[in-house]
């Protein structure tokens, strides 16, 4: 977004007040300061949350969203899963078995791969699956809360194996998924994010699947990318009983629209190779299907929720806008002077709440 003020201060001692837009009166308000010195610059940046609790969303919710949903869930969760496992030697240990898990979506929709790490363990345990960030890299083993006893699943939304040697993703995100976000935008049928969202579903059919699964407890959780499709998930596959999403994506993208920032992806200001007549055709036709808001009004287990308000690649006033649409209970954990990153106190207190849930010791 352009700054709605912008000018300059002189470099000499003191305190200086700079006055923003008093004409927000729900939203976040934030000073960028450059600091030049000897040809070197230095950025700081501070965020003011306006109550943001009263923050509402842009985006329409369609008529058919339920139905376009439900027929295409439906349509998947017939097909056989077809999984294969693959042990993963240099990750497995004594007590945890790490596999390389491949499954199928559909026929139409292809694979999905992850990273399965299963405790050896002689009782039937819970199982987390977490969904991944933006990107072409490959998922790696949660092996922290296997440790605890917790079935772990890493999913990988694109369909290619997880084992492959780095120069491959190099040249991946370089080549076929290269900008995958925005592969399939005209239409909402063919958009990437279809076959991801009905991946993610199949990801809790997988682990029902496991004979060492307890079929009682289950939770999913992600970061950017992956916090979107935890809440997508949890909204639509109600087998799901838990959920924690950390500075989610894709949440009111058509904030842009009104004069304020949308989440990550950013279609409407992005280098997709639409013009702008198309563009308003996408934000009306499509991407109402795939807005975090439009799910999150459906969550009806309780979540935790987390991120910052300095974050400028998934702005909290986009966050806020789906986050004050969920009805069921909630916990949030706001860091101020947080950027579009996961923290160490994120982690921890995510842990302890998992766990806390699956009533097993943090140790």
């Amino acid at each position: 977004m352009p700054p709605r003020i912008k000018g300059s201060l002189p470099s000499i001692p003191g305190t200086y007040k700079i006055y923003g837009d008093t004409e927000i009166t729900s939203g976040f308000l934030r000073c960028k300061v450059i600091l030049s010195s000897e040809g070197e610059k230095t950025y700081q940046t501070a965020t003011a949350a306006i109550e943001p609790d009263r923050i509402k969303s842009t985006t329409p919710r369609p008529a058919d969203f339920d139905k376009f949903w439900q027929t295409k869930i439906k349509e998947v969760l017939t097909k056989p899963l077809n999984s294969e496992l693959a042990l993963i030697p240099e990750y497995s240990n004594d007590s945890i078995d790490v596999f390389q898990v491949k499954y199928q979506i559909s026929k139409k929709d292809g694979h999905f791969y992850g990273v399965l790490c299963l405790p050896k363990k002689n009782e039937k345990l819970p199982a987390l699956i977490r969904f991944p960030g933006a990107g072409v890299y490959p998922s790696r083993p949660e092996m922290e809360m296997a440790q605890q006893g917790v079935i772990t699943l890493s999913v990988y939304i694109h369909d290619y194996p997880v084992t492959l040697e780095e120069n491959f993703y190099n040249e991946l995100s370089k080549s076929a998924l290269k900008e995958y976000q925005y592969i399939g935008i005209e239409n909402r049928n063919d958009f990437y994010y279809n076959r991801v969202i009905a991946g993610c579903v199949k990801a809790v059919e997988f682990i029902y699947s496991l004979p060492e699964f307890d079929k009682e407890r289950l939770a999913v959780w992600g970061s950017s990318q992956g916090g979107a499709l935890s809440i997508i998930t949890a909204s639509l596959e109600r087998r799901v009983k838990r959920l924690a999403a950390f500075c989610p994506g894709m949440c009111d993208f058509t904030g842009y629209l009104h004069g304020r920032p949308g989440a990550w992806p950013d279609f409407y200001n992005s280098s997709a190779n639409i013009g702008k007549l198309q563009k308003e055709k996408v934000y009306k036709n499509v991407l109402p299907y795939y807005d975090v808001v439009n799910f999150a009004e459906k969550v009806k287990v309780p979540g935790f929720y987390s991120w910052g308000f300095n974050d400028q690649t998934t702005p909290p006033t986009a966050i806020y806008a789906a986050y004050n649409g969920i009805k069921a209970p909630k916990e949030v954990f706001t860091i101020p002077q947080g950027e579009h990153k996961i923290y160490p106190e994120q982690i921890e207190k995510l842990n302890k709440w998992i766990l806390s849930y699956f009533n097993l010791v943090h140790e």
